[in-house]
């Protein structure tokens, strides 16, 4: 039983990771054009490259800390307006809880940062301001 609710965790991460970072990829390349002005500014694709991993980064946490505080708060609410009068509880604070959680905002950075990175090293910057891309 713990194999099958693994494999299934393991997938659900593995589609939301890569849903989630289609997503993020899409929103970055209407963006193109601010880093290619950014870039025709003078500013180095180095400076470029780590800005974008700064956001997603901080993205990422945010969106994570939210989650999980979304979560414990719903749970909470469930516990005690149903669960607590049944003499049960869902327990929330799980080290494989939080390990699983984990893994989707690290895949989604990677999984978006990759594509993106790459683009960037071969952007030249009037070619995006002008959109020949």
């Amino acid at each position: 039983m713990n194999f099958i609710i693994t494999t299934v965790i393991i997938v659900v991460v593995f589609i939301i990771s890569i849903s989630m970072s289609s997503m993020i990829y899409i929103v970055y390349m209407n963006r193109s054009e601010e880093f290619g002005i950014l870039h025709a500014m003078g500013y180095r694709k180095s400076f470029i490259k780590k800005l974008i991993l700064k956001e997603l980064i901080s993205l990422s946490i945010v969106s994570w800390i939210g989650g999980y505080l979304l979560s414990w708060g719903l749970i909470s609410l469930l516990n005690n307006l149903i669960l607590y009068s049944q003499g049960q509880s869902l327990y929330f604070f799980t080290q494989m809880g939080l390990i699983n959680t984990l893994i989707i905002p690290v895949m989604v950075v990677f999984a978006s940062v990759i594509p993106l990175l790459r683009k960037l090293r071969k952007w030249d910057p009037i070619s995006v301001i002008e959109r020949r891309d």
